[in-house]
């Protein structure tokens, strides 16, 4: 789930539309009682958190969710809007909640890797599950991209420098470290194809999508190849505040990619519709179909 808490930066902090999501989650959680839910950045709009101290964690994320049923792992991950403020503080922040999970080595190198295993009594074995967690902020050179909002997002910023729109250069040797790392496990999975029954990679940014913001394809260009060479099971991201399941062929590679940021308010905006060829706020269940656990 993207955008979790879009449109709060004001009391109460969140809205109505995030706690329908969390609603409906909750019951679902019921039913299906996940092990984890994904949260894929833009965790604290519109400029993430001051410190670890700041009472967005409570009053955004805690107090929203806050049914037994979604008492299990928040695996996060920055988006644009949480670079506003203090990365950092939501790493740390981990020590200090039952559920709110980031555990990113530090606020340069937060990316990550979990993996989760499962018995799947339909077929006596066990069926793993691999997601690596990365930061797409820090991989399109920490440029803001927000269409049309680039000066409100500013002037909401906790971290701005003198000019909204430019990069932060001592971030790009992080950046370079991160696609060596997130390289080097694809092509683990390239030559030890059975190390893993499933494998997601979840970003921020969107390689593909038919929303406002569109596409992050030229910058993630080379993270696109090696997911279809390593065949991974989807890319994961938010960003544009829709859902949208796209299946995208190049090379005769096919890849499943999944946008999911509605989690508390939709945009109905087409603008990049033709590129390819529609709710209130919501979230992605993904199931695994194949196997009774």
């Amino acid at each position: 789930m993207g955008g979790s808490s879009l449109w709060s930066p004001v009391f109460p902090y969140s809205t109505h539309a995030q706690r329908s999501v969390s609603s409906a989650m909750s019951e679902l959680a019921a039913d299906d009682q996940p092990a984890f839910i994904i949260n894929l950045g833009d965790n604290f709009y519109m400029n993430g958190v001051k410190n670890i101290n700041d009472e967005r964690f409570q009053k955004t994320f805690e107090d929203v969710y806050e049914e037994k049923t979604l008492g299990v792992p928040w695996f996060s991950i920055p988006g644009n809007h949480d670079y506003h403020g203090n990365i950092q503080a939501e790493i740390d922040y981990t020590n200090r909640s039952t559920r709110w999970t980031f555990p990113g080595k530090n606020a340069n190198e937060p990316w990550y890797k979990i993996r989760y295993e499962f018995g799947a009594k339909k077929l006596k074995t066990t069926i793993s599950l691999d997601f690596l967690m990365i930061d797409t902020v820090q991989l399109c050179g920490m440029t803001e991209d927000v269409v049309g909002d680039r000066i409100i997002n500013w002037v909401f910023s906790e971290s701005r420098n003198s000019n909204p729109h430019t990069p932060i250069p001592d971030k790009e040797s992080f950046a370079g470290q991160q696609k060596d790392w997130i390289i080097g496990e694809l092509n683990k999975y390239i030559s030890s194809p059975s190390s893993a029954t499933y494998v997601f990679v979840a970003g921020h940014y969107p390689i593909y999508s038919v929303g406002r913001h569109g596409s992050f394809y030229e910058c993630l260009k080379d993270l696109d190849l090696k997911m279809k060479e390593a065949k991974i099971s989807a890319y994961l991201s938010g960003h544009d505040h829709n859902l949208q399941h796209l299946i995208v062929e190049n090379d005769n590679k096919i890849l499943n990619y999944i946008v999911s940021g509605a989690g508390a308010a939709t945009d109905r905006s087409q603008h990049h519709w033709d590129e390819f060829s529609k709710n209130e706020g919501a979230k992605v269940l993904v199931q695994l179909k194949d196997f009774i656990f």
